[in-house]
C-alpha cells in the first residue's frame, strides 16, 4: 500500500465513525495535517488526519486534547457570535476527536471533521 493509500484508508476509516452516508473523498493536500475533501449527498465537508509535520519540535497540535479544545472553541464561536466558521461535527460517540489505528503501522491517528456548507 502506498503512503497515499494509507492516508485515504486512515481517512476513510474515520469517515465511518460519523454518520455520513456515501461519502466521495479527494486529496486536498499536506501541512500541518492532512485534508481531504468530503462530498456527500447531504453536505460538504472537511477531514483532517492530525500528523506532526517531520523534524517539527512541539507536536502539540497533534495532541487530542488540544484538537478537541480548538473544535469546541470553534462550536462555541458558531452557537454564540456571528462569525462565520467552519462547523466541526461530532462523530458516532459524541467526540470531536476520532482516532484511527493504522494497520500497517499500528499508529493511531486523530482526525478530525468539519462542516464546509
Amino acid at each position: 500500500m502506498t503512503h497515499a493509500d494509507t492516508k485515504e484508508h486512515i481517512a476513510l476509516a474515520a469517515l465511518n465513525q460519523y454518520a455520513v452516508m456515501a461519502p466521495e473523498i479527494r486529496f486536498l493536500g499536506k501541512s500541518g495535517n492532512v485534508s481531504f475533501y468530503v462530498e456527500t449527498l447531504e453536505s460538504n465537508l472537511l477531514l483532517r488526519i492530525h500528523q506532526a509535520l517531520p523534524g517539527l519540535q512541539n507536536d502539540i497540535w497533534q495532541k487530542p486534547d488540544v484538537i478537541e479544545s480548538e473544535l469546541q472553541w470553534l462550536d462555541a464561536l458558531r452557537r454564540e457570535t456571528n462569525i462565520i466558521v467552519q462547523e466541526p461535527v461530532q462523530n458516532l460517540e459524541d467526540r470531536w476527536v476520532t482516532q484511527v489505528l493504522a494497520d500497517d503501522t499500528q499508529d493511531i491517528f486523530n482526525c478530525s471533521l468539519r462542516e464546509l456548507d
